[in-house]
């Protein structure tokens, strides 16, 4: 295999993780958000009990989807150029 081909594998993996990256940080997103959506129907029916003013703040999403999101995997070493083979001797 030679170096452009490794070089066009290791790209074609860079976008592929690049594009699992967003899409895993969309879904931490909307499961937070939503999260934060139920607490504050909650807080609202709570409201209505006690009739104090609600101090609760949302959440930053990126932030919290970035506690959410998984640490990627080390990515493996690239691998070592092969060895040249010294010319044969005519």
């Amino acid at each position: 295999m030679g170096q452009n081909e490794v070089a066009g594998l290791l790209q074609q993996t860079l976008d592929e993780e690049k594009a699992n990256d967003q899409l895993m940080n969309e879904i931490a997103e909307r499961a937070v958000n939503q999260q934060a959506r139920n607490v504050d129907e909650e807080d609202e029916g709570d409201d209505e009990k006690d009739e104090s003013p609600s101090t609760t703040e949302e959440p930053a999403p990126k932030k919290a989807a970035a506690k959410a999101r998984k640490p990627a995997a080390p990515k493996p070493a690239a691998p070592k150029p092969a060895a040249k083979k010294p010319a044969a001797k005519k």
